[in-house]
Formats: structure tokens, sequence, C-alpha cells
């Protein structure tokens, strides 16, 4: 089951990048959830993948925007430990900002 999950996402990721490299200038974030819900997506395992399907693409399309491949050399069960334990640390907080938080964790990682 967790693989199948995994492939899904995997599959949901590489749509939203193809998507979002032909968008000049998106600014719009949809599906944004609080840190509430994110801690609650283990509720059921849909909620667990559209979240965690969305922190992908969302990584992705930053990703692809800016042309720095920041999910080389890190990996889904660290990306998704990282918001985790943000979004524990900050319940009220929008998603999107955990998600800008480590985009720019991993940015700053690649080297120059």
């Amino acid at each position: 089951m967790r693989y199948m999950i995994r492939r899904w996402l995997s599959v949901l990721t590489i749509a939203f990048t193809a998507i979002c490299f032909n968008t000049a200038n998106a600014t719009t974030v949809m599906g944004v959830r609080s840190c509430g819900q994110w801690t609650a997506r283990n509720a059921s395992a849909l909620d667990r993948a559209a979240a965690e399907a969305w922190l992908l693409g969302y990584l992705g399309g930053l990703a692809t925007g800016s042309r720095v491949d920041v999910l080389r050399d890190t990996d889904y069960d660290s990306l998704m430990a990282w918001m985790d334990n943000y979004c524990k640390a900050h319940p009220i907080e929008r998603v999107t900002s955990g998600a800008a938080q480590l985009y720019l964790e991993l940015q700053g990682r690649v080297p120059k």
C-alpha cells in the first residue's frame, strides 16, 4: 500500500511540475491547509496522500521555477518529517509557510 501511495505521489509531482514549468508567473497557491490539518492528515490514507502530494508538488514547482534542483539530495521521508516537525511547532500556521521555509533550507544546501 505504501509503495502504491509513493508511486501515485511521484506521478502527481511529475504532472504538477510539468504544468508549473509552462506557467510564467503563477502566484496563487491552491490546496493550502493549516498545520493543524497537516498534523491530522494521518486520519485517513486519502488525506495523507493528498497533503503529501501537495507538498511534493509545491516543492517541485518551486524547484522547476527557480531551476535549482533542491530535491536532489533529500528523500521523501525526510521531507515529510521536516514538515511534521514544523507543523507541530507552529500548529496555527499555514502549510505554505512551512513549505516555503523548507524550500529555502533545501536551496541553501545546494552547492553553488
